[in-house]
């Protein structure tokens, strides 16, 4: 569900542990720095983050007071 209705792809291109060239722009949206990288030329990926590169929900056609509803009540 989540791959068809947001299609989530890795943020960096490199996976968990590889070394990459430490980033020009540390923005904080897009990367997370763990521990001090001041004097560092390279880093190591820990985890590649994650990005959706879409947003396809399909359009409500139920009442208004049924849209927040998870899941219905089950009876027998």
């Amino acid at each position: 569900v989540l791959q068809r209705v947001f299609q989530i792809q890795p943020l960096c291109e490199a996976g968990d542990g590889a070394t990459i060239p430490k980033p020009t722009d540390l923005d904080t949206t897009r990367w997370k720095a763990i521990g001090s990288l001041d004097t560092k030329s390279t880093v190591t990926v820990l985890h590649p983050g994650w990005v959706a590169k879409s947003l396809n929900i399909p359009v409500w056609t139920g009442s208004r007071q049924d849209a927040m509803i998870l899941a219905p009540t089950e009876v027998e």
